[in-house]
């Protein structure tokens, strides 16, 4: 059920200064510890443009970017603190502490400041009924603010998506709202180019193997992975171990699972166990899958079949 959530009614709106202007709209709710929970970066809110009209009420979906909860009697930023006599702003912070508490918005001195951005979206009411559509009309400043609720955010991230005319895998929830499911559709997910970007450790590797897994549960297609760093095989060892058709191919014997040791049992003058420890030993693990490292000798000691791993150097050399 779509629910819109009212807990603000200040809004007002600011040109963001970046090469590519964009408008940044400043939200102020009135400040309580559950409206502090409910207010995060990343939710979603929604307020009535401009393109309303007697018959349609259309809400612009804004999506929150920076959450800040202020106290007006320290002021608004660390350099006001700076000017202010020592004393008074002891005695302000110890007042704020016991306001920080309130469980209703009693306070006038305390505010949540938040910054949203639109989404391009917008939550379209009319003839009884109510749809998700690209936005046509700008925010009405000073109109009443509000949260959607989980079936509204739903319908908004997975636009398009709710329905089992469209094959779609679900890889990943919303960082701050685990009760989300990301859907992406399969075709367009394999007719287009993307990427995946983020720091060491991130999960990029994760994500990818995530995806491929809940892909060939789809649908029988081919992967190729260039594998670097000896990632994949600790994340897909069990599309390794079950789809008959699946190799590890390395260019030589420094690039091949294992080394030395793979390369002797290939070369039928070492053992699958030599060969699956040595594997075991250099596999790069996320921290998650690293206390299981020994349980991977048994799984990669049943991949070691005829075939299954190939080395194209010992190939043209035999």
């Amino acid at each position: 059920m779509i629910r819109l959530k009212k807990i603000s009614w200040e809004f007002s709106f600011q040109l963001s200064k970046t090469p590519f202007p964009v408008f940044i709209y400043n939200v102020w709710f009135p400040y309580t510890k559950a409206n502090m929970r409910e207010t995060q970066e990343g939710n979603f809110v929604a307020v009535k443009n401009f393109a309303s009209n007697g018959s349609c009420t259309r809400y612009s979906i804004l999506e929150i970017v920076s959450v800040i909860p202020a106290h007006y009697a320290l002021g608004s930023s660390p350099g006001e603190i700076e000017k202010a006599f020592p004393g008074f702003v002891v005695e302000a912070a110890k007042s704020a502490r016991l306001d920080w508490e309130q469980e209703k918005p009693i306070e006038q001195t305390t505010k949540i400041k938040t910054q949203a951005r639109p989404s391009g979206f917008e939550l379209v009411f009319e003839n009884g009924g109510h749809r998700i559509a690209s936005e046509k009309g700008m925010p009405m400043t000073g109109e009443d603010v509000f949260l959607l609720s989980n079936a509204a955010i739903n319908e908004v991230i997975n636009k398009d998506l709710l329905t089992d005319k469209i094959p779609v895998i679900e890889p990943c929830e919303l960082a701050n709202n685990r009760e989300i499911k990301v859907r992406i559709s399969v075709e367009d997910l394999l007719r287009t180019h993307f990427g995946v970007f983020g720091f060491t450790g991130s999960g990029k590797s994760n994500l990818m193997s995530t995806l491929i897994c809940s892909i060939f549960k789809n649908r029988n297609m081919k992967v190729i992975l260039f594998d670097l760093m000896v990632e994949y095989p600790g994340l897909l060892i069990d599309l390794l171990s079950n789809i008959e058709d699946s190799y590890i191919v390395a260019l030589d014997e420094q690039s091949l699972p294992g080394g030395l040791a793979t390369s002797k049992y290939l070369l039928q003058n070492g053992s699958v166990e030599d060969a699956a420890t040595a594997i075991v030993r250099t596999l790069l693990l996320p921290k998650q899958l690293a206390q299981f490292r020994d349980s991977y000798q048994v799984l990669l000691e049943g991949c070691f079949r005829p075939g299954k791993f190939v080395c194209i150097a010992l190939v043209e050399q035999n």
